[in-house]
């Protein structure tokens, strides 16, 4: 193959990918009403590794359509799986970020809750108290 025949190939995939994408984040055309761009968690496999299988997802509707359209042909998952992987550092800080957010609510909520009880607790004694002094 020649460099031009590449080249051609490599314009072919480029747009592939392009379109694909920019359908799933629904800016290409005005008639799309319905975009998806998303990962998902589909298991871990335990065979002595944990590994995270994601499911990546894209797609498109058109207004006055119940068709729904993908947007994952392999040539955009290919280039799709090397940006993730281009920017993992980058995820995995995120990562920790949202770990760390959930749990600092989830502190928060147990406080909440301890502070009720001991609140409920209180109250539970001052009444027993004042049944005693009666």
């Amino acid at each position: 193959m020649s460099k031009t025949d590449d080249y051609k190939k490599a314009k072919s995939v480029a747009s592939i990918v392009k379109t694909n994408m920019m359908d799933a984040l629904g800016k290409s055309d005005p008639t799309i009403r319905e975009h998806s761009l998303e990962a998902r968690y589909a298991n871990t496999l335990t065979d002595g590794w944990s590994v995270a299988t994601l499911w990546l997802h894209a797609s498109h509707e058109h207004r006055n359509s119940s068709r729904l359209h993908s947007n994952m042909p392999k040539e955009v998952a290919k280039y799709l799986v090397k940006a993730v992987n281009e920017n993992m550092a980058s995820l995995a800080v995120r990562a920790i970020a949202l770990a760390e957010a959930d749990m600092e609510k989830a502190r928060k909520e147990a406080e909440a809750e301890a502070k009720e009880v001991l609140r409920i607790t209180k109250e539970v004694l001052r009444i027993t108290k004042e049944g005693v002094a009666m």
